[in-house]
């Protein structure tokens, strides 16, 4: 049952918003201008244990999507005197400005399982020029 639960989690693009599990398994409810009001788990695929006992979906066995990043700089010395020095950075960060999607919500009884709801930053850059003595 969970190697199933976890061939459906990925990244699935919708009209209505971008999913981590397979939204042909979710309840959508949509507002009539489109946008996504609920997205629950359709009934038999996942339930709650019964009252005073423990469920048997294993801990962490589901996760955020991946995340990649990689960052870069680069550093200029340049002597001015015997003990001052000007300093010349560049610092990249997300270099190759990939999309890395949060998790949203991974509670199963959630409105709004299934559904990511931000990303992290994309790329971004800072230079700097200081005086080291």
């Amino acid at each position: 049952m969970v190697s199933d639960f976890k061939k459906n989690i990925g990244v699935y693009r919708r009209p209505e918003g971008i999913y981590y599990f397979n939204p042909d398994y979710l309840n959508i409810t949509l507002a009539p201008n489109g946008q996504l009001l609920t997205a629950t788990l359709k009934d038999g695929i996942l339930g709650a244990p019964p009252p005073g006992q423990f469920g048997n979906f294993p801990r962490n066995a589901m996760n955020a999507p991946t995340f990649f990043q990689m960052d870069a700089g680069v550093i200029k010395r340049t002597r001015i005197r015997e003990v001052a020095n000007l300093e010349f950075r560049a610092e990249f960060f997300n270099v190759f400005n990939k999309v890395n999607f949060g998790s949203g919500s991974l509670v199963f009884d959630s409105v709004r399982f299934g559904q990511i709801q931000g990303a992290f930053s994309q790329r971004l850059g800072q230079l700097s020029v200081r005086v080291n003595w």
